[in-house]
């Protein structure tokens, strides 16, 4: 009787072979590992994800969208101030040029009531100044004389803006009167 060779113990199993390529159910019809990873069949086929599922965007970063945000309110802030600034200009001078007309007919109002207590003879140029009589009846009525919205110092006859000029006629019957703007344009105010 011959002696059986010794029996070896059987082969544990094996764990099924992992798919060739970085896919986990496996290559893509058409993939041919012999090839060096080439498609020679053609294209792979058709799907939704022929080679997995897409990756996930992150998204844009912070800093990125603070550029953005920053290069598209740069330039809309330079144009809102290019418009309101010279708006606000604008308006200032129209509220100072309002200012020099309301001064102006007050002093037209002292001057009114000058003549009318003196005979309907209007006063001297010199009169008609801070300091002069017409200034003083004003002050005697509770009213105080106009002051020049530019310099803040009382109107004056003169050409500048916020100032007046004040004309009687020779024989004091009549007179002119005329109060400077801010573009330095005179509006007869009589």
């Amino acid at each position: 009787m011959e002696a059986s060779p010794p029996q070896q113990p059987p082969e544990p199993p094996q764990p099924p072979a992992s798919p060739a390529g970085p896919w986990p159910q496996g290559p893509p019809p058409g993939y041919d590992p012999s090839h060096g990873g080439a498609y020679p069949y053609g294209s792979p086929q058709p799907g939704p994800y022929p080679y997995g599922p897409p990756q996930k965007s992150k998204g844009f970063p912070v800093w990125a969208i603070v550029l953005i945000v920053a290069a598209v309110l740069i330039p809309v802030m330079g144009i809102l101030a290019a418009i309101a600034i010279p708006m606000f200009v604008m308006q200032n001078e129209k509220a100072k040029d309002s200012s020099v007309k309301e001064g102006g007919h007050m002093i037209l109002i002292g001057v009114e009531s000058w003549a009318i207590d003196h005979g309907d003879v209007y006063p001297e140029a010199a009169q008609v100044t801070a300091d002069g009589d017409v200034s003083m009846m004003m002050q005697q009525q509770g009213e105080s004389w106009a002051t020049n919205p530019w310099t803040g110092r009382p109107m004056e006859q003169g050409t500048s803006r916020g100032d007046y000029r004040y004309e009687p006629a020779p024989d004091g019957s009549d007179y002119e009167f005329l109060v400077f703007l801010s573009d330095g344009q005179a509006l007869k105010m009589r």
